[in-house]
Protein backbone atom coordinates (compact mmCIF):
# COMPACT_ATOMS: atom_id res chain seq x y z
CA UNK A 1 0.00 0.00 0.00
CA UNK A 2 2.77 2.42 0.88
CA UNK A 3 5.07 1.66 -2.03
CA UNK A 4 3.00 3.55 -4.58
CA UNK A 5 0.59 6.50 -4.88
CA UNK A 6 -2.64 4.80 -3.77
CA UNK A 7 -2.65 6.54 -0.41
CA UNK A 8 -2.05 9.99 -1.92
CA UNK A 9 -4.80 9.39 -4.49
CA UNK A 10 -7.24 8.33 -1.76
CA UNK A 11 -6.44 11.44 0.31
CA UNK A 12 -7.02 13.64 -2.75
CA UNK A 13 -10.34 11.91 -3.40
CA UNK A 14 -11.44 12.33 0.22
CA UNK A 15 -10.73 16.05 -0.11
CA UNK A 16 -12.37 16.57 -3.52
CA UNK A 17 -15.03 13.80 -3.67
CA UNK A 18 -14.65 13.67 -7.44
CA UNK A 19 -12.70 11.21 -9.62
CA UNK A 20 -12.32 13.78 -12.39
CA UNK A 21 -11.12 16.50 -9.99
CA UNK A 22 -8.50 14.14 -8.52
CA UNK A 23 -7.33 13.19 -12.01
CA UNK A 24 -6.93 16.87 -12.88
CA UNK A 25 -5.09 17.73 -9.66
CA UNK A 26 -2.66 14.81 -9.91
CA UNK A 27 -2.34 14.94 -13.69
CA UNK A 28 -3.35 11.29 -14.18
CA UNK A 29 -6.26 9.63 -15.95
CA UNK A 30 -9.66 9.25 -14.31
CA UNK A 31 -9.49 5.49 -14.82
CA UNK A 32 -6.16 5.41 -12.96
CA UNK A 33 -7.81 7.17 -10.02
CA UNK A 34 -10.65 4.67 -9.96
CA UNK A 35 -8.32 1.68 -10.31
CA UNK A 36 -6.03 2.93 -7.54
CA UNK A 37 -8.89 3.29 -5.07
CA UNK A 38 -10.24 -0.13 -6.05
CA UNK A 39 -6.83 -1.68 -5.42
CA UNK A 40 -6.64 0.04 -2.02
CA UNK A 41 -10.08 -1.32 -1.10
CA UNK A 42 -8.94 -4.84 -2.05
CA UNK A 43 -5.83 -4.50 0.13
CA UNK A 44 -7.87 -3.28 3.08
CA UNK A 45 -10.69 -5.73 2.35
CA UNK A 46 -13.36 -3.07 2.81
CA UNK A 47 -15.26 -0.53 0.71
CA UNK A 48 -13.98 3.02 1.14
CA UNK A 49 -15.92 4.93 -1.54
CA UNK A 50 -19.58 5.10 -2.57
CA UNK A 51 -19.52 5.57 -6.35
CA UNK A 52 -22.48 7.62 -7.63
CA UNK A 53 -22.62 7.97 -11.40
CA UNK A 54 -23.37 11.53 -12.41
CA UNK A 55 -23.33 12.68 -8.81
CA UNK A 56 -20.70 13.56 -6.23
CA UNK A 57 -19.20 10.39 -4.79
CA UNK A 58 -18.76 9.98 -1.05
CA UNK A 59 -16.86 8.03 1.57
CA UNK A 60 -18.27 5.05 3.44
CA UNK A 61 -18.02 4.98 7.24
CA UNK A 62 -14.87 2.86 6.80
CA UNK A 63 -13.53 5.43 4.33
CA UNK A 64 -14.14 8.25 6.80
CA UNK A 65 -12.38 6.30 9.57
CA UNK A 66 -9.43 5.43 7.31
CA UNK A 67 -9.10 9.07 6.15
CA UNK A 68 -8.34 10.13 9.74
CA UNK A 69 -5.17 8.01 9.65
CA UNK A 70 -4.27 8.35 5.98
CA UNK A 71 -2.59 11.76 6.33
CA UNK A 72 -0.34 10.53 9.14
CA UNK A 73 0.54 7.31 7.29
CA UNK A 74 1.38 9.30 4.16
CA UNK A 75 3.47 11.81 6.12
CA UNK A 76 5.63 9.16 7.80
CA UNK A 77 6.04 7.21 4.58
CA UNK A 78 7.36 10.29 2.79
CA UNK A 79 9.57 11.09 5.78
CA UNK A 80 11.06 7.60 5.70
CA UNK A 81 11.72 8.00 1.97
CA UNK A 82 13.67 11.22 2.64
CA UNK A 83 15.68 9.46 5.30
CA UNK A 84 16.10 5.91 3.98
CA UNK A 85 15.20 6.08 0.27
CA UNK A 86 17.75 5.76 -2.53
CA UNK A 87 18.68 9.42 -2.11
CA UNK A 88 18.03 9.63 1.65
CA UNK A 89 20.42 11.02 4.19
CA UNK A 90 20.74 7.72 6.04
CA UNK A 91 21.18 5.71 2.84
CA UNK A 92 23.86 7.91 1.29
CA UNK A 93 25.34 9.01 4.61
CA UNK A 94 25.45 12.57 3.30
CA UNK A 95 27.09 15.13 5.53
CA UNK A 96 24.72 17.69 7.03
CA UNK A 97 26.69 20.91 6.72
CA UNK A 98 26.10 23.27 9.67
CA UNK A 99 27.35 26.85 9.64
CA UNK A 100 27.56 29.03 12.74
CA UNK A 101 28.41 32.70 13.04
CA UNK A 102 30.94 32.24 15.83
CA UNK A 103 33.17 29.83 17.70
CA UNK A 104 30.83 30.29 20.68
CA UNK A 105 28.07 28.42 18.89
CA UNK A 106 30.32 25.88 17.19
CA UNK A 107 32.46 24.86 20.15
CA UNK A 108 30.03 25.16 23.03
CA UNK A 109 26.56 24.40 21.68
CA UNK A 110 26.60 22.81 18.24
CA UNK A 111 29.54 20.48 18.86
CA UNK A 112 27.89 19.13 22.01
CA UNK A 113 24.53 18.74 20.24
CA UNK A 114 26.20 16.79 17.42
CA UNK A 115 28.01 14.56 19.91
CA UNK A 116 24.69 13.71 21.59
CA UNK A 117 23.08 12.85 18.26
CA UNK A 118 26.03 10.66 17.28
CA UNK A 119 26.00 8.96 20.69
CA UNK A 120 22.43 7.91 19.94
CA UNK A 121 23.97 5.81 17.12
CA UNK A 122 22.05 7.63 14.42
CA UNK A 123 23.60 6.96 11.03
CA UNK A 124 24.11 10.65 10.35
CA UNK A 125 27.17 12.52 9.13
CA UNK A 126 27.76 16.13 10.22
CA UNK A 127 30.17 18.84 9.14
CA UNK A 128 30.58 22.01 11.22
CA UNK A 129 31.90 24.88 9.12
CA UNK A 130 32.67 28.59 9.41
CA UNK A 131 32.33 29.07 5.63
CA UNK A 132 28.91 30.09 4.39
CA UNK A 133 28.02 28.97 0.87
CA UNK A 134 25.19 27.31 -1.05
CA UNK A 135 26.14 23.84 0.19
CA UNK A 136 25.34 24.72 3.82
CA UNK A 137 22.22 22.96 5.11
CA UNK A 138 21.64 24.80 8.42
CA UNK A 139 22.76 28.26 9.57
CA UNK A 140 22.97 29.44 13.19
CA UNK A 141 23.36 33.03 14.44
CA UNK A 142 22.97 35.04 17.62
CA UNK A 143 21.37 38.46 17.62
CA UNK A 144 24.15 39.89 19.82
CA UNK A 145 26.88 39.34 17.24
CA UNK A 146 27.80 41.81 14.54
CA UNK A 147 27.28 40.23 11.14
CA UNK A 148 28.94 41.02 7.86
CA UNK A 149 25.45 41.48 6.42
CA UNK A 150 22.15 42.69 7.80
CA UNK A 151 20.07 39.65 8.74
CA UNK A 152 16.28 39.84 8.78
CA UNK A 153 15.63 37.74 11.89
CA UNK A 154 11.91 38.50 11.89
CA UNK A 155 11.10 36.89 8.56
CA UNK A 156 13.94 34.62 7.44
CA UNK A 157 15.07 33.00 10.67
CA UNK A 158 13.44 30.98 13.42
CA UNK A 159 14.36 31.44 17.07
CA UNK A 160 15.40 28.22 18.79
CA UNK A 161 16.31 29.43 22.30
CA UNK A 162 17.30 32.39 24.47
CA UNK A 163 20.48 32.36 26.54
CA UNK A 164 21.06 34.53 29.62
CA UNK A 165 24.39 35.91 30.78
CA UNK A 166 26.17 34.53 33.83
CA UNK A 167 29.20 35.36 35.95
CA UNK A 168 31.95 32.82 36.51
CA UNK A 169 34.67 32.81 39.17
CA UNK A 170 37.43 30.47 40.19
CA UNK A 171 36.35 27.80 42.67
CA UNK A 172 39.47 28.65 44.69
CA UNK A 173 38.17 32.16 45.42
CA UNK A 174 36.24 31.51 48.64
CA UNK A 175 35.12 35.13 49.07
CA UNK A 176 33.37 35.23 45.73
CA UNK A 177 31.56 31.95 46.34
CA UNK A 178 29.45 33.64 49.02
CA UNK A 179 27.78 35.48 46.14
CA UNK A 180 26.42 32.29 44.59
CA UNK A 181 23.00 32.48 46.27
CA UNK A 182 22.54 36.25 46.13
CA UNK A 183 19.36 37.47 44.43
CA UNK A 184 20.54 39.70 41.56
CA UNK A 185 17.29 40.12 39.67
CA UNK A 186 16.84 43.62 38.26
CA UNK A 187 20.24 44.76 39.55
CA UNK A 188 22.73 46.43 37.25
CA UNK A 189 26.02 44.72 36.57
CA UNK A 190 27.77 47.50 38.53
CA UNK A 191 25.63 46.77 41.59
CA UNK A 192 26.18 43.05 41.29
CA UNK A 193 29.95 43.34 41.01
CA UNK A 194 30.07 45.66 44.04
CA UNK A 195 28.45 42.86 46.02
CA UNK A 196 31.23 40.53 44.97
CA UNK A 197 34.32 42.59 45.64
CA UNK A 198 35.54 46.15 45.63
CA UNK A 199 38.61 45.15 43.70
CA UNK A 200 37.82 43.12 40.63
CA UNK A 201 38.83 42.85 37.02
CA UNK A 202 36.58 41.62 34.28
CA UNK A 203 36.90 39.18 31.35
CA UNK A 204 33.92 39.17 28.98
CA UNK A 205 32.52 37.56 25.86
CA UNK A 206 33.25 40.16 23.19
CA UNK A 207 29.67 40.71 21.88
CA UNK A 208 28.75 42.03 25.36
CA UNK A 209 31.31 44.84 25.15
CA UNK A 210 29.08 47.42 23.46
CA UNK A 211 26.34 46.76 26.02
CA UNK A 212 28.34 47.61 29.15
CA UNK A 213 28.66 50.97 30.92
CA UNK A 214 31.94 52.88 31.06
CA UNK A 215 32.49 52.17 34.76
CA UNK A 216 32.35 48.43 33.99
CA UNK A 217 34.61 48.76 30.96
CA UNK A 218 37.20 50.55 33.10
CA UNK A 219 37.70 47.19 34.84
CA UNK A 220 37.98 45.27 31.59
CA UNK A 221 41.11 43.14 31.23
CA UNK A 222 40.01 40.78 28.47
CA UNK A 223 37.32 40.70 25.81
CA UNK A 224 37.33 37.68 23.57
CA UNK A 225 35.15 35.62 21.27
CA UNK A 226 36.87 32.58 22.77
CA UNK A 227 35.02 31.29 25.83
CA UNK A 228 37.92 28.97 26.54
CA UNK A 229 40.31 31.93 26.80
CA UNK A 230 38.00 33.63 29.32
CA UNK A 231 37.71 30.43 31.34
CA UNK A 232 41.48 30.01 31.46
CA UNK A 233 42.03 33.58 32.67
CA UNK A 234 39.31 33.39 35.32
CA UNK A 235 40.32 29.97 36.65
CA UNK A 236 43.89 31.14 37.24
CA UNK A 237 43.02 34.47 38.87
CA UNK A 238 41.76 35.42 42.31
CA UNK A 239 40.26 38.77 41.29
CA UNK A 240 38.99 38.34 37.71
CA UNK A 241 35.29 37.74 37.15
CA UNK A 242 34.10 36.29 33.84
CA UNK A 243 30.93 37.39 32.04
CA UNK A 244 29.79 34.77 29.52
CA UNK A 245 26.58 33.29 28.12
CA UNK A 246 24.82 31.23 30.78
CA UNK A 247 25.05 27.87 29.01
CA UNK A 248 28.79 28.29 28.54
CA UNK A 249 29.33 28.93 32.22
CA UNK A 250 27.73 25.65 33.19
CA UNK A 251 30.81 23.44 32.86
CA UNK A 252 31.70 20.51 35.12
CA UNK A 253 33.98 21.62 37.97
CA UNK A 254 36.46 18.89 37.12
CA UNK A 255 36.80 20.35 33.64
CA UNK A 256 37.18 24.07 34.33
CA UNK A 257 37.51 24.64 38.12
CA UNK A 258 34.90 27.36 37.70
CA UNK A 259 31.74 28.21 39.59
CA UNK A 260 28.75 29.83 37.89
CA UNK A 261 27.09 32.65 39.83
CA UNK A 262 23.42 33.56 39.42
CA UNK A 263 22.94 36.72 37.42
CA UNK A 264 19.94 38.00 35.43
CA UNK A 265 20.01 40.89 32.99
CA UNK A 266 17.66 41.03 30.00
CA UNK A 267 19.97 43.48 28.23
CA UNK A 268 22.65 40.78 27.96
CA UNK A 269 20.32 37.96 26.96
CA UNK A 270 20.82 36.76 23.40
CA UNK A 271 18.59 34.78 21.09
CA UNK A 272 19.80 31.87 18.99
CA UNK A 273 18.39 31.87 15.47
CA UNK A 274 18.60 29.39 12.64
CA UNK A 275 17.32 28.63 9.19
CA UNK A 276 17.68 25.49 7.12
CA UNK A 277 17.82 24.38 3.54
CA UNK A 278 14.80 22.45 2.25
CA UNK A 279 17.14 19.59 1.34
CA UNK A 280 17.08 18.61 5.01
CA UNK A 281 14.00 16.77 6.28
CA UNK A 282 11.88 18.33 8.99
CA UNK A 283 12.44 15.20 11.09
CA UNK A 284 16.20 15.79 11.26
CA UNK A 285 15.70 19.51 11.91
CA UNK A 286 13.36 18.65 14.79
CA UNK A 287 15.97 16.28 16.25
CA UNK A 288 18.68 18.95 16.16
CA UNK A 289 16.36 21.67 17.44
CA UNK A 290 15.14 19.62 20.40
CA UNK A 291 18.67 18.52 21.31
CA UNK A 292 19.88 22.14 21.43
CA UNK A 293 16.85 23.24 23.45
CA UNK A 294 17.46 20.49 25.99
CA UNK A 295 21.13 21.43 26.28
CA UNK A 296 20.33 25.07 27.01
CA UNK A 297 17.42 24.16 29.30
CA UNK A 298 19.76 22.06 31.47
CA UNK A 299 22.24 24.90 31.95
Amino acid sequence: MLGDNKLSIFIAFADLRSFSAVAKRLNISQSAVSQSISDLEKELKTQLVVRNRGKESSLTSAGLAFYKYAHEIDYWYKASQRLFGSQGLFTLNKAIRIYSSSSLLTENILAKAVSILLADKLNLNFELTDSLDDSVDIEFYTDKEKMSEELDFDTNYKIIASVDACLIVSEHNKELLNFANLDTKDQSLSQVLKHITDSYDLAIWKPYKDLLSLDILSRLRLSSNSIQAIQEVVSSSSNIVGLVPNYIGDKPKSETSLIKLNYFNDNLKFDLYYKYNKRISKEIISLIEETIRQLIKLS
